[in-house]
């Protein structure tokens, strides 16, 4: 009947909201590349055990921007963000700041900013860019 039909469409679309406001997050991997996929280490334990050294040197501060940035071998893309509790918080992709800008490339600001002396960086925040460097761990926006 209709009112039955209409039930089970109420039912499922509940079920369905339950789905979508369940706690938020970015799952179990972030991948990086276009063509070679490349799994990105979620907190700063995994990123040093695989060889990523912190901008900035070992005691460098938490950015209140950018919390702890770390980069794998030197490289300026991906620089992975992490929060003071040492979890993922987002991602930079850079360029030098010897690449030419625009109009001779696609590198325009926004979304680039210059984020240190070398660097042009487009930022991906994860999280809450204010909770970045406080005691727990911000909430994935």
């Amino acid at each position: 009947t209709a009112g039955t039909k209409m039930r089970v469409l109420f039912v499922v679309l509940i079920a369905s909201l339950g789905c979508a406001v369940q706690s938020a997050s970015i799952g179990d991997r972030v991948l990086v590349n276009f063509f070679a996929k490349a799994r990105m280490p979620l907190n700063s334990s995994a990123a040093e055990a695989e060889g990523w050294t912190r901008v900035g040197g070992a005691d460098a501060p938490c950015s209140s921007l950018y919390g702890h940035r770390y980069r794998m071998q030197g490289r300026v893309s991906p620089t992975m963000l992490y929060d003071h509790m040492g979890q993922v918080a987002g991602m930079q992709f850079g360029v030098e700041s010897n690449y030419p800008l625009y109009p001779k490339s696609n590198v325009v600001s926004p979304p680039y900013f210059k984020d240190d002396s070398s660097v042009w960086s487009a930022t991906m925040h994860f999280t809450d860019p204010a909770q970045i460097c406080s005691n727990t761990s911000a909430a994935v926006a």
